[in-house]
């Protein structure tokens, strides 16, 4: 597909969003001429079940390494740069 609707997947604690996300854009037909690309930092996604499940509902994983900060950075944004991966999609 010519688009696509792109997501950062910062953790397990973030599954129930991210299916919470995926029926929204299934229901209301966003997906469909659209690829949905998540991208996963390593050591993100820990529970197997997990990928299979995102598998399943159309998510194509991309896995993409980690981009450090300048500086220090909170542990929860560690992974923030990972989002810029999806501009070496177009």
């Amino acid at each position: 597909h010519s688009e696509a609707i792109i997501c950062v997947f910062y953790a397990d604690l973030y599954i129930l969003p991210l299916l919470v996300l995926s029926y929204t854009l299934h229901k209301f037909g966003a997906t469909k001429n659209r690829d949905m690309i998540l991208l996963v930092a390593p050591k993100t996604i820990n529970n197997p079940d997990h990928i299979r499940i995102l598998k399943e509902l159309g998510w194509i994983i991309m896995y993409v390494e980690a981009m450090p900060f300048l500086g220090e950075v909170e542990s929860r944004f560690a992974g923030g740069l990972a989002k810029l991966y999806a501009l070496t999609l177009t």
